[in-house]
């Protein structure tokens, strides 16, 4: 909080700063034209012209650095826990380049310039921008995407790729996940992850956990299906599956368990006491 107000304050010594001086040059511009005007200085109509181009620069650059005074704290306050400190300061950069373009875009129409050619010059201007800001703007529509069409919801046990915990918070760019483990370490998943990989939602206080088993030699089905009811019969579990598996040349034996959360945790040690009873091809000491 303390980081928060200071960087608020340091923008605001900034801007204070580009509007004093802004404001000189528009008074001491503005005041050499009425001097002019009145016969006071001699000079010649060249150099008025440029004192009147100079004016509305000052002008059009005094008016967007006190825009921005008034408005740069609060944009960034929209994404305030959303974002790292870095990805906000990209961010009040990118308004602040967005204001300020829109300023030269005053000052180019009083030059002369058509409309065509100052729309032209805003359309490759705006298309920098998204390409400098993709990622961002990925996010965003990621973001919008989760909250339309619901996949998962607050509360939810979920899986994508290789994270799997409990949803705590949908954010602009982060998805915000407890892992299900004791320890209940914070997961943050980019939200654009989501529309690139597939979800698993068990519900909520729902999960799953797969253990990896090496074995020393195959087992039937058959015996696989036998484990399997032993299992489910022995503990309140919503679903239980063994499968084979080969990972770098190593057969293994894939359990997953499906259920309440806090379940699953309790019974772990005991789902695998059944495993290695019912199975002596299994190798102890390498559980995944």
């Amino acid at each position: 909080m303390l980081k928060k107000e200071e960087g608020q304050t340091f923008r605001r010594k900034i801007f204070n700063k580009r509007i004093l001086v802004f404001l000189i040059l528009v008074l001491l511009t503005k005041g050499i034209i009425i001097a002019s005007g009145k016969g006071l200085i001699s000079t010649s109509p060249f150099v008025i012209r440029v004192l009147d181009l100079f004016l509305i620069t000052s002008v059009s650059l005094l008016i967007a650095n006190v825009f921005l005074r008034l408005t740069v704290g609060r944009v960034l306050d929209l994404f305030d826990g959303e974002t790292e400190i870095e990805q906000r300061l990209f961010l009040s950069k990118m308004y602040s380049f967005f204001i300020y373009v829109m300023a030269f875009a005053v000052i180019l129409s009083h030059i002369g310039l058509s409309v065509e050619n100052i729309t032209l010059f805003l359309g490759l201007v705006a298309t920098g921008m998204a390409l400098a800001i993709k990622d961002i703007l990925t996010s965003i529509f990621s973001w919008t995407i989760l909250l339309s069409k619901k996949p998962f919801r607050i509360r939810d046990v979920i899986k994508i790729g290789d994270e799997s915990g409990e949803v705590l918070r949908v954010g602009t760019f982060y998805v915000t996940l407890k892992a299900l483990e004791d320890d209940g370490e914070v997961i943050k998943i980019p939200s654009k992850t989501f529309l690139e990989k597939s979800i698993f939602n068990y519900g909520k206080g729902k999960s799953v956990k797969e253990l990896k088993i090496p074995l020393e030699k195959t087992i039937s089905s058959i015996r696989m299906k036998t484990i399997e009811d032993h299992i489910q019969s022995t503990y309140p579990l919503d679903h239980v599956n063994l499968s084979l598996d080969v990972e770098k040349g190593q057969l293994n034996v894939v359990v997953k368990l499906q259920g309440q959360a806090w379940e699953i945790r309790r019974i772990t040690s005991g789902v695998l006491d059944i495993l290695f009873k019912e199975c002596p091809e299994l190798i102890r000491k390498e559980v995944k």
